[in-house]
C-alpha cells in the first residue's frame, strides 16, 4: 500500500471510528442533530462546501481503483464525499425538503452509526498493520 493510502486509512479510519462510537454513546442525538442540520440552511451550505472540498482533495490525490479493498474504499469515500457536497450545494431547497420528508432519520442514524464503526475498524486496522513507507 502506498504511503498516501496508509495515511488516509489511518485518518479516515480513526475519524469514522470516533464519530461512530460517539453516535453509539449519545444514542438518539444523531437523529436529532440531522433534523436540526437539515433545517439550518446556512449550516447545510457550510457542510456542503466542506464535503465538496474534502471529497475533491481525496479524488485529486487518491483516485486509485486497484491495489486492494482498503485502497478502493478510500477512493470510493472520496467520490461519495464529492457527490454529497455537489448534491447539498446544487439541490433546490424545496426538492431537498421533499426528499428528506420521507426518510426515517432515526433508522438512518442507526445505519450510519453501524457503517461508521465497521468502516472505522477496518480502515484503522488496514492503516496501522502496514509500516509507513517514506512520504
Amino acid at each position: 500500500m502506498a504511503a498516501r493510502t496508509i495515511w488516509l486509512c489511518r485518518f479516515i479510519g480513526l475519524f469514522a471510528l470516533i464519530v461512530g462510537l460517539s453516535s453509539l454513546i449519545r444514542g438518539g442525538d444523531l437523529a436529532t442533530n440531522m433534523r436540526l442540520i437539515v433545517a439550518d440552511r446556512p449550516l447545510l451550505f457550510v457542510i456542503g462546501v466542506i464535503a465538496l472540498s474534502a471529497g475533491l482533495a481525496m479524488v485529486l490525490l487518491h483516485n486509485v481503483w486497484s491495489g486492494g479493498a482498503a485502497t478502493i474504499i478510500i477512493t470510493v469515500i472520496g467520490w461519495l464525499s464529492t457527490l454529497r457536497g455537489v448534491f447539498i450545494l446544487l439541490t433546490p431547497v424545496d426538492l431537498e425538503a421533499r426528499l428528506l420528508s420521507g426518510i426515517n432519520l432515526g433508522a438512518l442514524a442507526s445505519f450510519y452509526t453501524v457503517v461508521f464503526i465497521v468502516l472505522g475498524l477496518y480502515l484503522t486496522y488496514a492503516g496501522f498493520r502496514k509500516r509507513t513507507p517514506a512520504l
